[in-house]
């Protein structure tokens, strides 16, 4: 995954570019970069968003680290993935992807996404294995990141998405 190694004068699109959770890191720990009045410049270092924050910069840095470490432990591999799922397990595989994109071609036996059915989950037991993906792996870790600060302890993404997936030659 990342391999910049930041600190506070690295520039906020390298941090980004390494580091995709970075945004939803900051945000979360610190109520900076989601809104347009708490933004930043992909120009800025993170001194710079600290120093406009009245946030510490290394608290930043090492928050970020932190979180980029607890989200790798969501990344799955496709392989992975669909062994777990197909193995017997009660794995819930969950399509993130729009309705048209599921119908047009999808993994035999996951469950297309509805705004009802993501209201279900969120009242499943907190250890039920769910394992998402989306069209490119990004929107399907920022559900597992938020399923897993909710306390769903076995949640993960399938790294790189669909496309990921249907090259092991599940697509349906």
């Amino acid at each position: 995954m990342a391999t910049l190694n930041i600190d506070e004068n690295t520039v906020m699109s390298e941090l980004m570019a390494a580091y995709p959770g970075a945004r939803r890191a900051l945000f979360k720990g610190f109520h900076v970069g989601g809104c347009q009045s708490c933004g930043f410049s992909e120009t800025d270092t993170i001194t710079d968003v600290a120093a406009k924050h009245d946030k510490d910069a290394q608290a930043m840095v090492t928050y970020i680290q932190e979180a980029h470490a607890r989200e790798s432990a969501l990344w799955i591999s496709p392989q992975d993935a669909l062994a777990t799922f197909r193995n017997g397990s009660e794995a819930r595989l969950i399509d993130l992807r729009s309705p048209e994109e599921f119908a047009a071609a999808h993994i035999e036996g996951a469950e297309p996404i509805s705004e009802s059915f993501a209201e279900e989950i969120m009242t499943w037991p907190k250890d039920s294995r769910i394992i998402l993906y989306c069209q490119d792996g990004q929107g399907s870790m920022n559900a597992a990141a938020y399923m897993s600060d909710y306390g769903f302890t076995q949640v993960q993404c399938v790294d790189g998405g669909y496309p990921a997936l249907a090259a092991e030659g599940e697509e349906s």
